[in-house]
This record gives structure tokens, C-alpha cells and sequence, in this order.
């Protein structure tokens, strides 16, 4: 139980880190980064 949701808080804080840095946005939507610009 506790080893799961470590696993899902540490997946949450790679998702923030890679957002905040533009990496997701740039990969998994593009489209809508593209519509950002």
C-alpha cells in the first residue's frame, strides 16, 4: 500500500518537474502547445 502511493507521488512530482520545464507539453500535446505559440 504505502510503496504504491509513493510510486504514484514520485510519478506526480516527474510529471510537475517535466511540465514546468516544458517537456511534457512539448511531447504529449503538441497541438495544443503549438496553439499556445
Amino acid at each position: 500500500m504505502t510503496s504504491l502511493k509513493e510510486k504514484l507521488i514520485s510519478k506526480q512530482k516527474q510529471e510537475l518537474f517535466e511540465i514546468s520545464h516544458g517537456v511534457n507539453l512539448h511531447q504529449k500535446v503538441p497541438h495544443f502547445y503549438e496553439k499556445l505559440l
